[in-house]
């Protein structure tokens, strides 16, 4: 993700190609503002402390808010846009309805 005032860009890397989602939060609503702390991050996101550091630093996922001293927090609509950016990434694709199956 690349972020620039009040915009950011991701990138969605997947067997198709790369795929830009252009987003602004300056709706304001508060929802674009909401922030999550650490915890709560981690129940959202399965993935380490410092595997989040990694992934931050590298530009791969949302930069933490600064609130204070060794408090940092979460832009929730930029998590909530990553998460949509891995799901629409996977291979996986839902069968299509009326294809057979089960109680068909």
């Amino acid at each position: 993700m690349k972020f620039n005032s009040g915009r950011f860009v991701i990138v969605c890397m997947s067997n198709w190609g790369i795929k830009k989602l252009k987003k602004s939060y300056k709706t304001g609503g508060l929802e674009a503002y909401r922030l999550i702390d650490r915890k709560k991050l981690r129940d959202i996101v399965p993935y380490s402390a410092s595997h989040i550091y990694r992934l931050e630093k590298a530009g791969k996922f949302p930069s933490r808010v600064p609130l204070g001293p060794g408090r940092v927090a979460y832009p929730e609509a930029e998590i909530k846009e990553w998460i949509k950016c891995k799901i629409e990434g996977r291979d996986w694709k839902p069968a299509s309805s009326g294809t057979g199956g089960a109680g068909g």
